[in-house]
């Protein structure tokens, strides 16, 4: 036999201390929140997001999350979010790197929570991130450079395994060139 169900009240009554509480962790909880719509669009933000980016809530909400993240780990989210929206994942917690007030580079700990509506399907996105505090004073600010252009140009190329090729065409010794591209990338 099935138990019966509560009061329409007593459920109204409690999802709306649900939203409640959740509505102090989001404005409260000093890391950086937002909600997205399935399409990765900002619908909402809080006031640690808003200050760590540099922006206001009108600058932020209908914006594509992506815009919020460094080009270079754009694509490993986008395969990550669409895990979240297919319903193929719950959640993902990676390391980020995002552009913040002034164009200013940081790192963080991204994570990214399915939200199922009442259907069971996910209807969007939580993202929480909470910058590297340590790492923040090391990184680059304003519209100063990471890389020069031809420093860009040999990492893509080891990358692309064009070590060889680079190499004769820059008058480098190979081991110079992998001497050079690792010091690039403990930066």
């Amino acid at each position: 036999m099935r138990a019966p169900s509560a009061p329409a009240a007593v459920v109204e009554k409690s999802e709306e201390a649900y939203r409640d509480a959740f509505r102090s962790l989001f404005e409260q909880s000093g890391m950086c929140m937002a909600n997205l719509d399935t399409g990765m669009r900002v619908l909402e933000a809080n006031k640690y997001f808003f200050k760590q980016f540099g922006r206001g809530a009108a600058d932020v909400r209908g914006r594509s999350f992506y815009d919020f993240l460094h080009p270079s780990v754009r694509g490993k989210f986008q395969y990550q979010f669409n895990r979240l929206v297919e319903g193929r994942n719950p959640r993902f917690a990676e390391h980020a790197v995002a552009r913040g007030d002034k164009d200013a580079v940081f790192g963080g700990e991204l994570t990214g929570i399915a939200v199922p509506g009442r259907s069971g399907r996910v209807e969007g996105v939580m993202v929480l991130l909470q910058p590297d505090e340590a790492q923040r004073s090391t990184m680059v600010a304003g519209k100063e450079k990471l890389l020069s252009e031809v420093d860009a140009k040999i990492l893509e190329g080891v990358a692309a395994g064009e070590s060889e090729a680079i190499s004769q065409a820059m008058t480098f010794s190979i081991s110079s060139l992998e001497y050079s591209s690792g010091k690039y990338l403990l930066i």
